[in-house]
């Protein structure tokens, strides 16, 4: 039998208790995960290291005071749950659980459950709330993303279907007119003047025009979405190319337009993507245009500006409403006001892509009833 010292036994309880608490402690940094008791009747708090780690708070003998607690809590989560929050910390909720995010002095965010349970009050005990505290940082995070992916799902069901309804609605149109005039070539064609026949063709070949366009947008989309865009960087004649796309505008609506060009000498070459460039012209000018009275001018300028270009053209038609331009970058988002002009709503689309392609910025400011202007900058020179 081996003889002990006085106390020994005790002693090797404390150590075991304080080998188990060390323990308890290792498993708990590991898992992320603390726990409190909360003496209601004394208002006394216990926390494990662990439960200070995940407030933010370095752990030390006694816990934060209710209101460094309170300060730790993100304030939105604070300000909605204040009540609950207050009562599963300070009060004597017999069960509850919350989620809501801390601020740790780094600035980082972090979000925490909190489970409490009040443990039955016998006559020689006091009143106790155990709670458990984990990190569910990376769970939101998870949700957040599966959420992400769900609206995303939704958002391309909805622009497919939107796809579809733009390519039934655009493409009718102009089929119906090509099968109508085809028709009546085929049938009266030795019955026609000259000059009626000229027409039935020239509204063939602006239909068929419209058709390679509408394609030539979707393939275009599709090709930017893929990643597989390679830039050409060659010297371009700006005011040349703003010019002769200007005049093909004109000539293609078929009505005489006043277009004043005004262009400033550039203080470097421009070398950038000519088929971007006629992109992007393509679709401001034509824009203007479209969307302003025959009797009312449309104004491009061109010059230098913070080392590359600027190109704006303002035109003085129906404008866009205030609380609608944020969304005109949108797939197939067109402008309430538009009444019946045509359009897919992929023009702006296009024109954003373009100018991100090429490094650029692009910035709108329009009024209802006053018009529109569009401003591009452009690098003076891209890399290819």
């Amino acid at each position: 039998m081996t003889n002990r010292e006085p106390g020994s036994g005790e002693e090797s309880l404390v150590a075991s208790l304080r080998s188990a608490r060390d323990r308890l402690e290792r498993a708990q940094e590991i898992a992320q995960i603390g726990d409190s008791v909360y003496f209601p009747k004394s208002k006394r708090r216990v926390w494990s290291e662990q439960t200070f780690r995940l407030y933010g708070f370095e752990p030390r003998n006694e816990p934060p005071s209710e209101r460094q607690i309170l300060n730790a809590i993100y304030p939105k989560d604070l300000q909605a749950n204040r009540a609950a929050i207050e009562e599963t910390l300070f009060g004597s909720n017999p069960t509850s659980e919350l989620q809501y995010r801390v601020l740790h002095k780094d600035g980082s965010i972090h979000w925490i459950r909190v489970v409490s349970l009040r443990e039955e009050q016998s006559p020689n005990s006091e009143e106790r709330v155990f709670s458990t505290i984990q990190n569910i940082t990376e769970q939101k995070a998870t949700e957040e993303e599966m959420l992400l992916a769900i609206e995303r799902q939704r958002e391309l069901v909805q622009m497919k279907s939107d796809f579809l309804n733009m390519i039934s609605h655009e493409y009718r149109t102009p089929l119906g007119i090509i099968n109508s005039s085809a028709d009546i070539l085929a049938r009266y064609h030795d019955r026609l003047l000259k000059e009626d026949r000229l027409n039935r063709i020239a509204d063939i070949k602006q239909s068929a025009r419209r058709l390679a366009d509408l394609v030539e947008e979707v393939l275009f989309l599709g090709k930017s979405d893929s990643g597989k865009m390679q830039l050409q960087n060659r010297p371009v004649d700006l005011e040349s190319l703003i010019r002769e796309i200007t005049e093909a505008i004109v000539t293609q609506f078929g009505f005489p337009r006043v277009v004043n060009i005004e262009c400033e000498t550039l203080t470097e070459e421009c070398k950038s993507d000519e088929q971007l460039l006629r992109h992007i012209l393509n679709n401001t000018i034509s824009n203007a245009l479209k969307y302003s009275t025959l009797d009312k001018s449309v104004d491009i300028k061109l010059g230098p500006q913070n080392g590359g270009v600027r190109i704006a053209v303002k035109d003085y038609g129906i404008g866009i409403p205030k609380e609608e331009q944020p969304k005109l970058f949108s797939m197939f988002h067109r402008a309430s006001n538009v009444g019946t002009i045509s359009g897919t709503g992929l023009g702006l689309v296009i024109l954003k892509r373009c100018i991100d392609h090429l490094r650029g910025k692009v910035s709108l400011d329009s009024e209802p009833g006053k018009g529109t202007e569009v401003a591009i900058w452009l690098p003076a020179t891209i890399e290819a």
